[in-house]
């Protein structure tokens, strides 16, 4: 199941280690503007895959971000299940959700 979001990223918490032989997610929060009435005006915490990635060399379809900054607002696609072969637990905890994509809000480029 997957849910849409339109949501401001308000910490980034990088992992210690890069993406390179192991695929490494880091754990944000996002204040969530827009989406399903269950979490709109809430803070949301996600896992970002490799996050140092540009979004459309992680995943054809994983979105357009280029690098997520603090401040910067998004428009994502969030899941419960992790990716295969991600450093992450494949069953994501209930209050945290997986970034499946992520794309910069009003067609902005970053």
């Amino acid at each position: 199941d997957q849910v849409r979001v339109t949501a401001r990223l308000v910490e980034l918490h990088r992992a210690q280690a890069g993406c390179g032989g192991m695929t490494i997610a880091s754990g944000a929060k996002y204040e969530v503007l827009s989406g399903p009435t269950w979490l709109l005006g809430t803070r949301i915490n996600v896992y970002i895959p490799c996050v140092d990635t540009p979004r459309q060399m992680w995943r054809k379809d994983a979105g357009d971000v280029q690098q997520f900054v603090v401040g910067d607002t998004h428009v994502l696609t969030l899941t419960h299940s992790a990716e295969p072969g991600l450093d992450a637990p494949n069953q994501i905890p209930g209050d945290w959700f997986y970034v499946y994509s992520a794309s910069m809000a009003g067609g902005a480029r970053r």
